[in-house]
């Protein structure tokens, strides 16, 4: 219960771009990681490295990207994309056009194939990154750009 509400609180804060306190939240959950690989742990941990991205720590988004790689199934296909990206991406990204392209590029991978995994269950549960992936292109407000993904959700 307790890791769950940390959790909530840490992506409210990063949906309202509020990435200070929203890394500080989720530092509340990660010393709950266990042996195994919950899905919670594995999205804090996520979402962790979008927060230091956000926060422009990225020689921490490379180390905690090739730290958590290591460490999840070959099966978890959108994690292993993800991370791929802020490994093999991310780090070169140079300007605002660059930064763009690359999630450009990104979200039209997650999209394309007849997995289309930005949109799967498993991968949206905890966080929406079809929404953040649209705030690092459109350079929009993030709870603007999840608020019209709700709507069209109807949640």
């Amino acid at each position: 219960g307790l890791m769950h509400l940390c959790y909530y609180i840490a992506v409210s804060n990063l949906y309202v771009e509020n990435f200070k306190q929203s890394l500080k939240w989720l530092n509340n959950v990660l010393p709950f990681e266990g042996k195994g690989e919950n899905r919670l742990i594995i999205n804090s941990k996520i979402v962790r490295i979008i927060i230091h991205y956000e926060l422009q720590n990225n020689e921490l988004v490379l180390s905690l990207a090739q730290s958590l790689l290591k460490k999840i199934k070959k099966n978890r296909h959108f994690e292993n994309l993800f991370l791929n990206f802020c490994i093999n991406k991310l780090p070169k990204i140079k300007n605002t056009s660059e930064e763009k392209d690359a999630f450009i590029a990104f979200r039209s991978k997650l999209q394309s194939g007849h997995k289309a995994l930005i949109n799967k269950k498993e991968a949206t549960d905890f966080f929406n990154y079809e929404a953040w992936i649209d705030y690092k292109i459109e350079n929009r407000p993030f709870l603007g750009i999840l608020s019209e993904k709700s709507v069209k959700r109807k949640i």
